[in-house]
């Protein structure tokens, strides 16, 4: 019913960097659609009456807003895990013999149409006799007017986004230990005659397990669909759980709300269940939503 803009696709993960390689922390595996259907009428959202309801918002575009945060949230493990991977390569590796690291990385990167994105990250890893090392990370990016493009369709990101992360690393059973992380700042995304506005964006993230994660999130939201156009607020209902490498959170609920009207997305291993306050729900698997 609410599912529509089925000419949507996904976009594959956008990493940039000079010396590593980084996440643009915005459209990542599970997060970004682009409308490229070569007949976009057949899929006509007979749904949308072009008024200011959260309500009428598509299901896909709804799930996009909630999960795009979380995916770049995702990115804390992976800081962790190599963050050689983040700042300027060291000489030395981690490992077995006490050493404490500092690196420092300023960089820019030119986007592929237009735009660039500045990074800037510090990072100080302590390596212990028994194996293990603690990483302590922040690293902040800056998009201006970043454009790429996807199946030939345009999409262009704004960005001031900063994390701050720190964990503990077993070298010698090569696994993540521990992560604790927080993602904040803004973030604008625009593709095909849609955008969506992140404002006091706030993430935390935390391990359950070496591949399992908790993250919590909230945001002011300016929803621009079309014709559609909402201010709204993101907030998690229940704490939202990731694993490592997969695409989509596998368990939580957030609610995306205008004040007035609401839509619930709740998630699990299949699929997402969307409720809202005009009491209509509906089930998509995540292949349905492009995932």
């Amino acid at each position: 019913m609410f599912l529509n803009d089925q000419s949507f696709q996904p976009v594959s993960v956008f990493r940039f960097g000079a010396a590593s390689s980084l996440l643009l922390a915005v459209f990542a595996l599970s997060g970004c659609y682009v409308e490229v259907g070569p007949n976009p009428s057949a899929y006509y959202d007979t749904e949308v009456n072009y008024s200011t309801d959260i309500t009428d918002f598509s299901t896909k575009y709804l799930v996009l807003t909630a999960v795009t945060p979380l995916a770049l949230a995702m990115e804390a493990p992976e800081m962790i895990a190599d963050p050689d991977d983040y700042t300027a390569p060291r000489s030395v590796q981690r490992a077995v013999v006490t050493e404490t690291t500092y690196t420092y990385l300023y960089d820019d990167w030119y986007c592929d149409a237009g735009g660039y994105t500045e990074i800037e990250a510090e990072a100080d890893t302590t390596s212990y006799s028994d194996g293990f090392t603690y990483v302590d990370i922040q690293l902040s990016s800056e998009s201006h007017n970043c454009t790429g493009w996807s199946k030939g369709t345009a999409y262009m990101v704004n960005s001031d986004l900063f994390y701050d992360v720190y964990g503990w690393y077993d070298d010698w059973q090569n696994k993540i230990d521990s992560v604790n992380g927080a993602l904040s700042g803004e973030l604008v995304t625009s593709f095909s005659g849609k955008a969506i506005d992140y404002s006091h964006l706030d993430v935390t993230i935390n391990d359950i397990s070496p591949n399992d994660y908790a993250i919590q999130v909230r945001a002011d939201l300016a929803l621009d669909y079309d014709w559609d156009f909402e201010y709204a607020k993101l907030t998690t209902s229940s704490t939202l759980h990731w694993y490592r490498y997969d695409s989509h959170p596998h368990q939580g609920k957030v609610r995306i709300s205008d004040g007035h009207t609401w839509v619930t997305l709740r998630f699990d291993a299949g699929g997402v269940w969307r409720e809202d306050s005009s009491y209509h729900d509906s089930y998509y698997s995540w292949y349905e939503l492009g995932y």
